[in-house]
């Protein structure tokens, strides 16, 4: 992650950021796996992305909670399809990770912000039922970011 997920988050963002790279900050979610959060590994990996421009924070993701988490909600679903018709369902290790950036590098930036519209939605409908479970899960996104 240090070496290759926080500088490739921070570099696809940077456009974003803009002039504002100081004030911008990136919210990079992981799940409550010991090898993310274990041994102080949110720190140590804080201190790296604090580093970049824009900044990268890790945090960690609420437990039990796999619809508040972008990848969990939507773009794994569509990798594993991918990674599945490019990898011919053959589960070799170096052809599978080879798959992997292969969907990775065939994922459009529309496909990412429609992944992140549709979790803002997902929010939405769980802060409407006052952050309980019995929230009606979104299956679409807004054609638009919403304005907060």
């Amino acid at each position: 992650m240090k070496e290759k997920v926080l500088p490739a988050v921070s570099q696809a963002y940077k456009h974003r950021a803009g002039r504002r790279s100081s004030a911008y900050c990136i919210e990079l979610q992981v799940d409550g796996a010991p090898l993310h959060v274990g041994g102080g590994n949110i720190n140590k990996l804080n201190a790296i992305g604090a580093a970049l421009r824009p900044p990268v924070k890790v945090v960690q993701q609420p437990a039990q909670s796999p619809d508040v988490n972008v990848c969990d909600l939507t773009l794994y679903a569509m990798w594993a399809s991918w990674v599945g018709k490019i990898n011919g369902g053959n589960n070799i290790a170096d052809q599978l990770a080879a798959a992997v950036d292969q969907a990775w590098a065939a994922t459009a930036s529309d496909d990412v912000d429609k992944a992140f519209r549709l979790l803002d939605v997902t929010y939405q409908s769980i802060a409407d039922v006052g952050g309980f479970t019995n929230y009606k899960k979104p299956h679409t996104a807004p054609r638009t970011t919403p304005r907060h």
